[in-house]
């Protein structure tokens, strides 16, 4: 089986960009009607800074693309040797520069996000989330160096050295296996906060708008996880067919990004269901605190309400049968 030439891998790149990026503008408009104009119970809503965010990874994935069309006319009308391999190969070419500090940029933007998701969504001690956390962020610092190693290269190769070369074969590698391990790492501790949150799944009743499997891949950023090892597998390989994975994962980030913001408005109304499930699990789990007025009566139920005594603190009924009752002493 013969390689495939540069040119129509970087034409197939541009028509699949083009077809994640229309994917990723819709999602992006829903997540900053979400961010702006749509309601939540929730007391803490961070909607500046992820508004912020958001705008920096939409003008990442625009400048991208647009680069990208920018390249093709380049390739196959104004260049003036008429070769578009010549042109595609010439990794020192301005446009290509731009084009991987675009992608490059929106990498470690998500990435970061990532670490603070990962941060925010640890049930434990501050102590122990920084634990979690620091991996994570060592791989985020070495995807930084690795992406200002590589833009570095671009600007000073030569046109003859292509980019399977020694030259940038350690820091390609070191770049994807750094963004590799930040997403199957904060995965795995999604996972494990998933499953301990479905452990306590018969303490509510108010089902999930949102399926169970799709949720974890949302959370979890799968989709740019596959596109990610496609793109290094092919690149090891040295085979052309990286270019369209190159070209998909700057929409391909926006889109996860803007689709967990979108999947958060279908989960505000179990906003006060995951509150109870909190409070149920303190309850359960944990000793009370030592008071001399002090009384707690819990009744789990299909039907949870909250009420408060004035008098002895907080009392949690409903409709069920099942009640436990436990005075601090």
């Amino acid at each position: 089986m013969s390689p495939i030439p540069l040119p129509p891998a970087e034409l197939a790149g541009l028509i699949v960009e083009t077809v994640f990026f229309g994917m990723y503008l819709v999602t992006f408009c829903a997540s900053i009607y979400v961010l702006l104009f749509q309601k939540s119970t929730s007391q803490y809503r961070p909607t500046k800074p992820l508004t912020l965010i958001s705008m920096l990874i939409f003008l990442c994935v625009l400048t991208h693309w647009i680069l990208d069309i920018s390249r093709a006319f380049e390739a196959f009308i104004h260049h003036k040797l008429g070769d578009p391999a010549v042109y595609y190969a010439d990794l020192r070419q301005g446009l290509n520069v731009a084009k991987a500090i675009c992608y490059i940029l929106e990498t470690i933007v998500a990435d970061v996000v990532l670490v603070c998701r990962l941060y925010h969504i640890c049930p434990l001690r501050y102590q122990i989330k920084l634990k979690i956390c620091i991996l994570p962020a060592c791989t985020t610092i070495g995807i930084l160096v690795a992406g200002i190693m590589v833009i570095y290269h671009f600007a000073t190769n030569d046109p003859e050295v292509h980019i399977f070369t020694s030259r940038f074969r350690p820091w390609i590698t070191i770049y994807f296996v750094a963004t590799l391990f930040t997403n199957v790492y904060s995965s795995l501790i999604a996972y494990w906060v998933w499953r301990r949150n479905e452990s306590m799944k018969d303490i509510t009743a108010t089902p999930s708008p949102v399926p169970r499997v799709l949720n974890y891949i949302i959370e979890s950023a799968a989709i740019y996880t596959i596109c990610t090892s496609y793109t290094f597998i092919a690149y090891l390989c040295g085979s052309n067919i990286q270019f369209p994975g190159v070209n998909a994962g700057s929409p391909i980030i926006g889109f996860v990004f803007s689709l967990i913001i979108v999947r958060t408005r279908f989960q505000s109304p179990l906003l006060m269901s995951t509150s109870m499930n909190a409070v149920s699990y303190s309850l359960s789990s944990s000793t009370f605190a030592k008071s001399d007025t002090n009384h707690v009566c819990v009744k789990i139920s299909r039907d949870v309400q909250v009420k408060r005594d004035t008098c002895d603190g907080a009392s949690i009924t409903g409709d069920g049968e099942t009640e436990v009752s436990t005075e601090a002493v």
